[in-house]
């Protein structure tokens, strides 16, 4: 008896130290638990793992990419990002544009003033009269000369921005009409089309300030084009004043009426004020008759000045200027004849001489501002005069 007790009194103990060995073996052997005990309410599988300390740990879920307001992202949304971000770079460009025109503008006012300032004293010098060709005065003259070559050189600017500004106009279109075509794609979501009306709307609003610079550069590139040509001109005829050390009066091309004058029309002696007026024959009469009545008419005219070529260089100008600008206050479609005059002595040495004399008079009735197509030129042999002369005509 008492042995079959000691025997049962080692299996407990034997039973007792495998239990204990099973336990042990869990823990180091890291043994998972069951797929049924780690599945979630959801019913999805998930792995777990044990920590430094031996605490079960779950894995992290995987995460699908949504917009900022949680709704997933389409290709339609795909495309209004893209559209977002051209029109941000247009928007950045057409900034730029707009502060590189303001920046130009500004600085062509500035040399307008500088300008002024120069002709102004210019004319303060020439109008009490100085030496000519007086040093100061020309180089006054040129400092005019180069401030309108520069702001010549700011509307070329305003141009280049001209054309930068129409493609970022067409780069608006396109961006409007990209967002019409994803209108029509599939698979949008709500929010997809609120995006692209909003960011239309923006566009469209963009797109009245585009078109605004662009207006706004056209005029002033209109407008700084027709003041360099009125103020080339009147630096045209200061040159003539720095150059004989008197004031003339401004640029006559303003004076002229706009077109091509009459054939034929009457003489003016802006000195003696007689209008004598040329027959002009219809087209029915003879050829003959029109022929006779032209010559008395060309016997009888009376020149506005007679220049003097007897000695090299004459001062001419002063009174050619005065006789012009006579004749166009009271006529501004007026046009002129220069004619040369020679006695001719020798022939062929005189008429070369007295086409010299005339043609410089034609380059100063075109720098006193006299369009070219209102003045022809003519030369003919004639004993009586004592020397050269140039007769200019108002017709």
């Amino acid at each position: 008896m008492n042995h079959v007790w000691k025997l049962g009194a080692i299996f407990a103990v034997a039973g007792l130290l495998v239990g204990c060995n099973a336990n042990r073996a869990g823990v180091d052997g890291q043994i998972e638990p069951s797929p049924q005990a780690a599945s979630g309410s959801d019913g999805a599988r998930s792995l777990a793992r044990l920590s430094d300390d031996g605490a079960p740990q779950a894995a992290a879920p995987v995460t699908v990419a949504n917009a900022p307001d949680g709704t997933p992202v389409t290709f339609v949304g795909k495309k209004a990002a893209e559209i977002e971000g051209d029109f941000g770079r247009l928007q950045q460009s057409v900034q730029g544009t707009n502060s590189a025109f303001n920046q130009t503008l500004q600085t062509t006012r500035t040399l307008a003033q500088e300008f002024y300032t120069l002709v102004g004293a210019i004319n303060a010098r020439l109008q009490v009269g100085t030496t000519p060709g007086n040093p100061n005065v020309v180089r006054q003259w040129t400092s005019a000369q180069n401030k309108l070559s520069e702001i010549n050189t700011n509307v070329l600017v305003m141009e280049d921005l001209r054309g930068k500004i129409a493609a970022e106009s067409r780069m608006t279109g396109y961006l409007l009409e990209q967002i019409q075509a994803a209108y029509g794609l599939s698979g949008a979501i709500d929010a997809d089309h609120r995006r692209l009306e909003g960011l239309e709307d923006t566009i469209n609003q963009s797109s009245v300030t585009v078109e605004r610079l662009l207006g706004d550069i056209d005029e002033n590139v209109g407008r700084q084009r027709a003041y360099i040509a009125n103020q080339q001109r009147t630096l045209t005829t200061l040159a003539l004043g720095v150059k004989n050390g008197e004031l003339f009066g401004p640029n006559l091309a303003a004076g002229f009426l706009v077109g091509e004058p009459p054939s034929q029309r009457g003489v003016v002696s802006a000195r003696s004020g007689a209008n004598l007026r040329s027959s002009v024959a219809p087209a029915a009469k003879p050829v003959r008759k029109a022929v006779k009545k032209r010559a008395v008419a060309q016997s009888t005219r009376k020149p506005i000045i007679i220049i003097n070529f007897g000695s090299p260089n004459p001062s001419y100008e002063a009174d050619l200027y005065t006789a012009i600008s006579e004749v166009v206050a009271r006529r501004p479609n007026s046009s002129f004849e220069v004619l040369g005059v020679s006695p001719g002595a020798s022939a062929g040495a005189a008429v070369t001489s007295v086409k010299r004399s005339s043609q410089k008079v034609v380059r100063s009735l075109i720098n006193m501002g006299v369009p070219k197509n209102r003045v022809r030129e003519s030369t003919k042999t004639d004993p009586s005069v004592p020397n050269d002369q140039v007769f200019v005509y108002a017709l």
